[in-house]
């Protein structure tokens, strides 16, 4: 479903072709057609409506994507190494070579115009190399340079650390970019881009970066993987991720060029000075930079920065009005106290979620945890350790009924239900010490009213009274012997010793 929403987003949102979707996506231009076709039949766009999840989307798309589906006769395949070899014979012909291959072959056979364009293509593939054609604001090519800088410690005067030069440079006009970082660990990798992306002052189409663990966890040449947290941040611009295969330099030579021009323009220089903080190196740098970018080419008219400025920059995408901020992406299975755990803080989200693998995006600031691709919470984010953040909606009504007591909902629901339970949760609350004694008889009298009705559990109540046996055993225990059903016995005067004038009474005993 990632896919298929992403699909969408380079179709109708970056307008990239079917080939350049296909590539970031790893599936084939075919499949971003019919899926593209289908889209636009059933009226969707990018942004796609709000609600729409996954299920819906699926469901909507599926049946019209089957209809466009054509299934193609396989077809033989020719020899081509064969046909080259028998190619390179005096008075042969591909025409000659097709119809044979057509002959044997009969209706499974290519047409000629396929024949040919496979033949073309695969003969360009025995090449040691292909030069490609770059578009304008197409591709940016990104790598660190081998080489470091030091930044030294103003006290010591020894090396506090190397700093890495980062450097992007775009396809076309080949305007670069360096910047100076402490290392190449994923926050200075995203605030490199981010500030590339502002030196450009837009967006190109496609990032080539090398792989690297803060680009790409999985360096499949097939299917390569980019970082969440990278691949995060190329949704917020809005541009598709294709690495440079493994060990594979020539598919990103523009950046190599790149790197190897800024060491010898711009390391070279600043090696023999000494720099003390990491704003005085990228000052030094952003000044020799402005000196390559405007120094003409030696085979091609003009600089790097005439062919930006008139070709290029108009061809970038627009920067979003906000700057991508950090944000870090994990998968975590929800417990059943509905609150997933974010670096020693909790959080909660809605409880019907329990059990279910959700999608915690943290930054600075912010908190959100996402199911399905759809935000269920949000919070603002709290670097208490071993503290938690609770919505009083995300709780079931049991625990929040739980949370929100206090000895006067005691009072209040008592009062509600009748004068005898009243008089009780009155003497109850006078005589416990702590709140928590009293709630555990609240809701045991609550089930008792629930089990047996306010009326009995007044008569109860009314009863104990008397007795002077207001404990909750006591009060169960006559409600369940039926005792508040019968008449009450008339209580004794406090005296039933007759006055006479031989009965001593307490003051004989004090006087003595």
């Amino acid at each position: 479903m990632r896919k298929l929403r992403e699909l969408l987003h380079l179709k109708f949102g970056a307008k990239l072709t079917h080939r350049q979707i296909g590539k970031a996506l790893n599936i084939s231009p075919g499949t971003v057609s019919y899926y593209g076709q289908a889209a636009t039949e059933v009226g969707l766009s990018w942004p796609l409506p709000e609600g729409l999840d996954d299920n819906a989307l699926i469901k909507l798309l599926e049946p019209k994507a089957k209809q466009l589906r054509k299934r193609l006769e396989k077809k033989v395949l020719p020899d081509w190494p064969t046909i080259h070899k028998m190619l390179a014979q005096k008075h042969m012909t591909l025409m000659l070579l097709w119809d044979e291959y057509a002959l044997a072959n009969g209706s499974s056979a290519y047409s000629y115009a396929q024949f040919t364009r496979h033949y073309k293509t695969w003969s360009k593939q025995q090449r040691v190399s292909m030069r490609l054609e770059h578009k304008a604001g197409d591709k940016g090519f990104i790598d660190y340079a081998g080489t470091t800088l030091p930044i030294y410690d103003r006290q010591t005067n020894t090396v506090a650390f190397q700093a890495q030069l980062f450097v992007m440079a775009l396809c076309f006009s080949q305007y670069t970019f360096a910047y100076a970082s402490r290392s190449q660990t994923l926050p200075d990798w995203i605030d490199c881009h981010n500030r590339a992306f502002q030196f450009f002052g837009g967006v190109p189409s496609i990032l080539v970066p090398d792989n690297l663990k803060s680009a790409i966890t999985d360096s499949c040449q097939f299917e390569p993987e980019a970082n969440p947290t990278y691949a995060d941040m190329a949704e917020h611009y809005g541009v598709a991720i294709i690495p440079a295969r493994p060990r594979t330099p020539q598919d990103k030579s523009i950046a190599e060029n790149a790197v190897l021009v800024s060491s010898r323009w711009i390391i070279a220089r600043l090696s023999k000075q000494k720099f003390y903080s990491l704003e005085a190196l990228n000052n030094a740098i952003c000044a020799l930079l402005i000196a390559l970018n405007n120094k003409p080419f030696q085979k091609r008219q003009g600089s790097r920065y005439q062919q930006f400025i008139e070709i290029e920059k108009p061809a970038l995408k627009v920067l979003p009005e906000t700057t991508y901020e950090f944000a870090t992406l994990r998968e975590q299975k929800v417990p059943p106290d509905y609150h997933v755990r974010i670096e020693g803080h909790y959080y909660s989200l809605p409880y019907q979620f329990v059990g279910q693998t959700v999608l915690c995006r943290y930054t600075q600031n912010t908190v959100e945890i996402l199911y399905d691709n759809k935000r269920i919470a949000s919070h603002i984010r709290s670097f208490e350790k071993d503290k938690k953040t609770t919505v009083d909606e995300h709780m079931p009504k049991a625990h929040l009924n739980y949370q929100q007591w206090t000895p006067q909902t005691f009072l209040d629901w008592a009062e509600l239900t009748g004068p005898g339970v009243l008089n009780v949760a009155q003497i109850i609350v006078r005589s416990k010490t702590h709140p928590e004694q009293c709630s555990k008889i609240h809701f045991g009298l609550k089930h008792l009213c629930k089990r047996f009705g306010e009326h009995r559990l007044n008569q109860a109540c009314r009863r104990a009274l008397v007795l002077d046996c207001i404990q909750f055993k006591s009060i169960r225990s006559i409600l369940e012997r039926g005792l508040d059903k019968t008449a009450l016995l008339k209580a004794l005067p406090e005296s039933s010793t007759p006055k006479h004038h031989n009965i001593r009474g307490a003051h004989y005993y004090q006087q003595r």
